[in-house]
């Protein structure tokens, strides 16, 4: 992370090495008392900015089928990679992604999506069990598990 903002690259020369590096602590202090500011994943009412309630998702799920299987994260591991028999994390599925029915994967996860979704509705015809939108928390808690099961007539990720 780079804490010298591009801005000032022009007038670097002018700058002595005493001064760049109080700017960069400053902005290095600044940058890590930024990030403890928690917002909502979507602001809806600029209200948001001062409070808010987190509200817990459990996501859509799609088939009532109970599945399990080894992760894999589509962001993290790329396309390249065999989905055979494997619940994919998504962070938001798109018509591109429907390349991963012809893997057979066990089943899906998105960050993003709803039950009206393309990748909703393609799972839903195919049996495949699913579960799209289950929020900022519940993915990264998923993206680092090895293993997953769904349950989706009990509406559960474990």
């Amino acid at each position: 992370m780079g804490h010298f903002h591009v801005r000032f690259t022009k007038d670097i020369i002018t700058f002595e090495s005493h001064n760049i590096h109080i700017i960069i602590k400053r902005n290095k202090e600044e940058y890590e008392k930024n990030v403890t500011v928690v917002l909502p994943e979507v602001i809806v009412d600029v209200k948001e900015l001062t409070g808010f309630h987190e509200i817990r998702k459990s996501g859509n799920f799609i088939t009532t089928k109970i599945v399990s299987g080894e992760v894999c994260n589509l962001e993290a591991n790329g396309i390249n990679r065999n989905l055979d028999s494997k619940i994919v994390l998504i962070e938001s599925a798109d018509p591109g992604y429907d390349f991963i029915f012809l893997e057979g994967i066990a089943g899906f996860i998105t960050k993003y999506g709803g039950p009206n979704s393309h990748m909703a509705i393609r799972a839903f015809e195919l049996g495949i069990p699913a579960v799209l939108g289950v929020g900022e928390n519940m993915y990264n808690y998923l993206k680092v598990k090895k293993h997953i099961n769904i349950d989706c007539s009990q509406r559960l990720i474990r």
